[in-house]
């Protein structure tokens, strides 16, 4: 019988992002363990989970640039055939449930994936180079605020879960402990496959406080299943400089197919700003400063050009040359649900084998070389933008002004389609790259 490994990558402001995973186990641990869900049988491997401090600084930087070059690459693949809407994807959720499951693959299949994915370390190196950025990623935002009144959150998680009683290699459960922290759930995917997927999206839920609802479809998953990997990514934050909402005000956005009216935003301050002869940029920093949001709005008619540059390259040239100014900035709230399956964006990357029965070779996993191939990766991803900050709620931040007299500000006023990417300060980790042509759409 051909058995498959459903992948699934899910993401979001929160963001969740499913990969397929094996292994065989050690340890039974109770049954709300690691996966937090009721009557489901956690197995982890004895060995301990690696530390930030234990992967050099200089592997560290590798793992973000290969997600970096992987995210430019997939956004411009899955925007091939949606040039006008909003979109949202995750290059570090997919990275993530990708490197994951590629711990377990050989030959051709491996070759493939770790070109797709831009590895440039030896595996040995490159999956312990990706927990420590897991690591270093989460430490962010110590004693900031949320966009809630809350703390800050940057939350990332991994979990896999597996067919009770398949063979899984071992030395795949001790690489998913190691690098990514992720213990193995033992569900029954050929007699209770719906059961087993309630349990994932009910984690996925937990993982990403409420946002992410249903990553996996009804009939998503059944008896041929024989394991779903799953990365998790939550993020609330805080403007550094917030919005006054006194001074938000109905005006037009301009939108691909028609003009709408929407709540745009206005603020004057000081933000690090770049421009270029297509583009202008306006880095927001959020609260504790190692996070923020970088703002690239293309000239009117310059967005595809814009898009199709867009690369690593591009990105470090932007953020290298901001420089601090005053800006007086307008730009909309927004608020998306972005959906897809990604398989045919890795297939057009190079990635094939995996997909394919015939070829895919994830005998690192379990079984022999044709017996496990990747069925689907899915994503979602969720984002709210406000006065406030990036996700839902309320927060409080102290704004110190400077006592002389600033220069004219930089007029930069977002009312037609831009670009925005999430990223990490110290690393250039971009979580999030994202699309907004229409904000008056919740899509």
């Amino acid at each position: 019988m051909m058995f498959r490994i459903h992948l699934t990558s899910l993401g979001i402001i929160a963001i969740a992002a499913s990969t397929l995973a094996a292994c065989g186990s050690d340890t039974a641990s109770s049954a709300a363990d690691a996966s937090g869900t009721p009557g489901v049988q956690v197995y982890a491997s004895q060995k301990a989970r690696l530390t930030a401090a234990s992967v050099p600084a200089s592997e560290v930087q590798a793992a973000a640039a290969a997600n970096n070059a992987f995210g430019f690459e997939m956004y411009k693949a899955v925007t091939a055939t949606s040039t006008s809407g909003n979109v949202l994807f995750s290059p570090y959720s997919a990275e993530i449930a990708l490197a994951m499951t590629a711990q377990g693959a050989k030959g051709d299949t491996l070759a493939q994936m770790g070109k797709t994915l831009g590895f440039s370390l030896p595996d040995a190196k490159m999956h312990p180079a990706f927990g420590a950025l897991d690591l270093a990623l989460m430490s962010r935002g110590q004693g900031a605020s949320g966009k809630d009144g809350q703390p800050f959150r940057l939350k990332i998680a991994n979990s896999t879960w597996g067919q009770d009683g398949y063979a899984f290699v071992p030395a795949f459960l001790d690489g998913l402990k190691v690098n990514y922290g992720a213990a193995l759930n033992a569900v029954d995917f050929i007699t209770a496959s719906e059961t087993a997927r309630l349990a994932i999206n009910s984690w996925v839920l937990a993982a990403t406080e409420q946002k992410i609802k249903d990553l996996i479809p009804k009939g998503g998953v059944d008896a041929q299943t024989r394991l779903v990997l799953v990365n998790a990514i939550y993020f609330n934050a805080a403007w550094s400089k917030q919005f006054d909402a006194k001074l938000t005000l109905t005006g037009t956005f301009h939108a691909p197919v028609k003009d709408v009216t929407v709540p745009l935003m206005h603020q004057t301050a000081e933000h690090p700003y770049n421009s270029g002869s297509d583009w202008e940029a306006v880095d927001l920093r959020y609260d504790g400063g190692q996070m923020a949001m970088l703002l690239v709005l293309p000239k009117p008619g310059k967005l595809a050009a814009v898009e199709a540059s867009l690369d690593t390259k591009q990105l470090d040239s932007i953020v290298a040359k901001l420089a601090t100014t005053n800006v007086n900035l307008t730009m909309p709230r927004w608020k998306i649900d972005w959906a897809s399956s990604l398989e045919s964006s890795l297939g057009s990357l190079g990635m094939s084998d995996a997909f394919d029965p015939s070829k895919a070779d994830f005998s690192g996993i379990g079984g022999t070389k044709g017996e496990l191939y990747i069925s689907g990766v899915l994503q979602k991803t969720f984002a709210a933008v406000d006065e406030k900050g990036t996700e839902a709620a309320a927060a409080t931040a102290v704004i110190v002004g400077t006592t002389s007299a600033p220069p004219p500000p930089i007029e930069v006023a977002l009312d037609r389609p831009f670009l925005y990417f999430i990223r990490d300060v110290s690393t250039g980790t971009v979580l999030f790259i994202g699309r907004v042509a229409d904000p008056s759409l919740a899509n």
